[in-house]
């Protein structure tokens, strides 16, 4: 079963790419991605690796393999088991480029199909390579208002959901209540007729 922690699926876009990364700077590997957030990025390895440690990454979206890999630092927050094994590790990034920055939360928000804001527009200009907590506070704003608009998404599509159970239920209703009136009228018409037979031949 994954970690309890994992409670913020629904902003998080399903993203099963390749990442290059580094511990060291020395030893690279490569593994793939499960999902990826405005401010993070579920990274599938079975690989210990303890929280508190930074890692350099290099990965890629869909609609940018022609492009330069996105680079990014990112602190281990958490390993992530499934029945008792080891699955992946939790990232959030630390330092990442503003450009890219803008990259991956406009896909994030496509993918999960919410409107693009304009959390990101004061961050500078987009070839800056520079970082700064000005970043990282924008940043995690703009993933805690992606999370409000998904929460608020699923929200309506779950009122959808209920309406429309409510209508079929209530459209059966009626076509049974029908049917009940019919069959009940039925056997009246039939006591009616039977007593009109009845008194015809001198019953």
């Amino acid at each position: 079963m994954a970690d309890g922690s994992e409670k913020r699926e629904a902003h998080r876009a399903l993203l099963g790419a390749k990442v290059r990364w580094t511990s060291d700077d020395l030893h690279w590997q490569e593994d793939n991605s499960q999902d990826v957030s405005s401010t993070g990025m579920m990274l599938r390895t079975k690989q210990r690796i303890e929280p508190g440690n930074t890692l350099k990454l290099e990965f890629n979206l869909p609609n940018r393999k022609f492009h330069d890999p996105i680079m990014a630092e990112a602190e281990v927050m958490r390993a992530v088991h499934r029945q008792d094994r080891q699955i992946g590790v939790g990232l959030r990034f630390i330092v990442l480029r503003s450009h890219d920055s803008r990259v991956v939360h406009e896909f994030v928000c496509r993918i999960i199909g919410l409107p693009l804001d304009d959390v990101l527009d004061s961050l500078g200009d987009a070839e800056e390579d520079g970082y700064s907590y000005r970043m990282d506070r924008l940043l995690r704003e703009a993933d805690e208002r992606t999370a409000r608009l998904a929460d608020q998404k699923l929200v309506i599509a779950n009122a959808k959901l209920r309406n429309e159970s409510i209508r079929k239920w209530s459209e059966r209703a009626k076509k049974i209540g029908l049917l009940l009136l019919v069959i009940f009228l039925g056997y009246k018409v039939k006591g009616l007729l039977m007593g009109l037979y009845s008194l015809s031949h001198g019953r």
